[in-house]
């Protein structure tokens, strides 16, 4: 998919966590689940893949009783190794965000912190930024990660994972339109003391109010990345007048959005 004809000007362009985006525009999630299509998007800045999980997923239970679709079950719940083999035949051609998750049966601390580490160390080679969704969901139904104490035991064991390696990769946490002011005050407090690099505002609705939120709370300290039904050029022009650094729009707005940053006269 050729997003546009026009060459990208300077002043698009901008360097964050360490990383130099051309222009604002990158995909919003769930178009490239088990990282294997993130060339099949031309001349967007960046492009997440996932979520990945790490690979013991299925259990001896499921392989007894669903004998018939095992096969289709390991490839969806292995999508971390496939992620990783086809990176290694086909490198991106934009920038990689890998978004990585425990699997829903971790509920305690220690589980998710485990999964994270594993998916983590898997992907760091292969990936330029990480993504953490806090509104990851266990099998009980509870959203762990929104807490901060729960957060801070987690993304600490990242962050320290990260000084083993040469290469600095930046660590963002979505966060989603629904959650609490008092959950994300605790968030944005533990993120500008850890070493966690940015947010991702937003998911699947529009997150203008939660840009502003994010905004109030950090006083812009962060740079802040707007993902959800971003799907005009007026909707791209209003996030980054809030204070977004960085755009995930839909995928069939996408040529109109990054042509309307170039030229406004196209809008």
């Amino acid at each position: 998919m050729h997003l546009f004809e026009k060459k990208i000007p300077e002043t698009l362009g901008r360097d964050l966590f360490g990383l130099y985006f051309p222009h604002p525009v990158g995909l919003a999630p769930g178009l490239d689940p088990n990282g294997t299509r993130y060339n099949s998007f031309h001349n967007v800045s960046f492009v997440e893949v996932g979520p990945l999980m790490p690979v013991e997923y299925a259990t001896s239970q499921e392989r007894r009783f669903w004998k018939r679709f095992y096969a289709h079950e390991k490839k969806e719940r292995t999508g971390l190794r496939e992620a990783i083999d086809h990176i290694r035949q086909k490198p991106p051609k934009s920038l990689l965000a890998a978004n990585i998750a425990p699997l829903p049966s971790s509920g305690d601390c220690d589980a998710v912190t485990r999964d994270m580490l594993k998916a983590f160390t898997f992907m760091y080679d292969f990936a330029d930024l990480f993504i953490i969704d806090t509104f990851h969901r266990n099998a009980a139904g509870s959203c762990p990660l929104q807490s901060a104490e729960f957060l801070s035991e987690t993304m600490d064991a990242l962050i320290d994972m990260r000084f083993c390696y040469d290469s600095y990769k930046p660590i963002l946490i979505r966060i989603d339109n629904d959650i609490q002011d008092g959950s994300l005050a605790g968030l944005l407090h533990y993120m500008m003391y850890s070493g966690l690099d940015g947010i991702i505002a937003g998911h699947e609705r529009y997150p203008l109010g939660l840009i502003r939120r994010v905004g109030y709370f950090t006083g812009g300290r962060f740079p802040v990345v707007a993902c959800g039904e971003i799907d005009t050029p007026d909707k791209a022009d209003e996030l980054l007048a809030a204070g977004a650094s960085l755009l995930q729009v839909e995928r069939r707005a996408a040529r109109s959005i990054l042509n309307h940053l170039i030229d406004p006269k196209t809008l």
